[in-house]
Order: structure tokens, then C-alpha cells, then sequence
């Protein structure tokens, strides 16, 4: 039974011990209420389900503080050699937006594809941006053709170490570039790890935290006319 709270008016006929009593009742509920949220807190997952073809990019917000942490760019390309062109290829590739804020891999082109409960935390190297999937004859990139696959992230957030993921449904580069997201979490304890898909104990989907503005403007025009007949359903 929900219970609202508010400001009495000054011209109300509850009597005042009444009063005292309902806000004691207020009280306890509420307490009750804090005291079965913390562990349902530690993982913050936002869901995303974008589909990303070129030209397109996706900001992402991973803690919700309204601040820009990762930038994931779909584009089309013209490669060259010094002595050969290739032409046109898709490819995906992310971007840290700071110098705290990377990726898992030693190298920009050495991404690690993740799979569900491996473990994202300060035993690996991170990169500050790195290729998905591209569409190069010689090279794929580490995420191309791959389902169901997770990009371990960490942020600094008031000068400590978090570790998160951002999950990709499927990459493929293999005529044009396309990238269908899961969405991310983020351990909202300090150098805590977290393992690849965990998204919380005890979070029902009705109690999903929804994509920022920011995040839903970043994917385009198509994907807000998506995301209206969504939610209108």
C-alpha cells in the first residue's frame, strides 16, 4: 500500500495527536523501505536497446550524474594504404570522454569481447578508446560477428576507481557496420568489481532505470520514434 507524504495545511482538522501518529507510521514505513533498498543499489544497470548503423553515435551516461562518460560512433570510412585503396567500410569504435574514463584491452585494437560473469576489475589493462568491429578485409576487429558480448568499462567518480560494462547484443561489420546494444551497469561501490551481464539482486524489470535524455537524444531521430511506440505498448 503506498503512502504519501506532504506538507499538512495550516487549516486542517486532523487533530494533532492523529497527526503524530500517521507520521510515526510514515516514519517506520519509510525506514523499513531504506533499509531493503541498499543491496538492490550496488549495481546501477540502465537497459538500451539501440540499433546503430551508420552515421550514428550513442553517449553514455553510465552513473546518471548527467555527465558524459563514453561515446560509441557507427561511421562509414574510406580506407587507404600508401599503395592500395579499399573504399568505403563500416566501423564501430569507442571513445572514453576523459582521461579516467576506459576500456578493457591492452590496445586500442585489442578490445576484450566478454563473455557473461567474467570479471571486469583492476587486475587487466584499460585503453581510453579502442575499434569494435570494422570492416577491413584483413581485420574484423575483436567484436565483429560476435553475440551476446560484454566491453568491460572503469570511471574515476570523486577520485575513486568504478567498474561497469556496456553489453552489445551483436556487432557485425561484415557488409556495413551494425551495433545492437543490451545496455550497461555500474558498481556503485568503490574499486569494487563487477562481473559482465550483473545487473543487481532483486531489480524487477518494472524497476529498470530508464536512459537519460542525454543518452536518448545522442541515438538519433529514429531511435526516439522507437522508443515512443515502446512505451506506448
Amino acid at each position: 500500500m503506498a503512502i504519501r507524504t506532504g506538507r499538512l495545511k495550516q487549516n486542517t482538522s486532523i487533530s494533532a495527536p492523529l497527526d503524530r501518529r500517521l507520521l510515526s507510521y510514515t516514519l517506520a514505513a519509510g525506514a523499513t523501505l531504506a533499509a531493503s533498498t541498499p543491496s538492490q543499489a550496488e549495481v546501477l544497470f540502465t537497459p538500451n536497446n539501440s540499433f546503430l548503423r551508420p552515421p550514428s553515435s550513442l553517449v553514455i551516461d553510465l552513473n546518471h550524474d548527467g555527465v558524459a562518460d563514453f561515446l560509441l560512433k557507427v561511421r562509414e570510412i574510406f580506407l587507404t594504404t600508401s599503395s592500395f585503396a579499399y573504399g568505403f567500410a563500416g566501423r564501430a569504435t569507442v571513445y572514453g570522454l576523459g582521461p579516467s574514463k576506459q576500456f578493457e584491452g591492452s590496445a586500442f585494437w585489442a578490445l576484450k569481447p566478454l563473455k557473461r560473469g567474467n570479471r571486469i576489475g583492476n587486475q587487466v589493462a584499460f585503453h581510453p578508446y579502442g575499434i569494435l568491429a570494422s570492416g577491413r578485409p584483413y581485420w574484423n576487429g575483436p567484436f565483429d560477428n560476435l553475440q551476446n558480448r560484454f566491453l568491460g568499462v572503469k570511471l574515476v567518480v570523486n577520485g575513486e576507481v568504478h567498474f561497469g560494462w556496456i553489453g552489445f547484443r551483436r556487432v557485425d561489420a561484415r557488409k556495413t557496420v551494425q551495433v545492437t546494444l543490451a545496455g550497461w551497469a555500474y558498481e556503485t561501490e568503490p574499486g569494487k568489481a563487477i562481473l559482465a551481464g550483473d545487473i543487481g539482486n532483486g531489480i524487477s524489470p518494472s524497476t529498470y532505470i530508464r536512459p537519460t535524455s542525454l543518452e536518448i537524444l545522442s541515438t538519433g531521430y529514429t531511435s526516439i520514434e522507437a522508443r515512443k511506440k515502446r512505451n506506448a505498448n
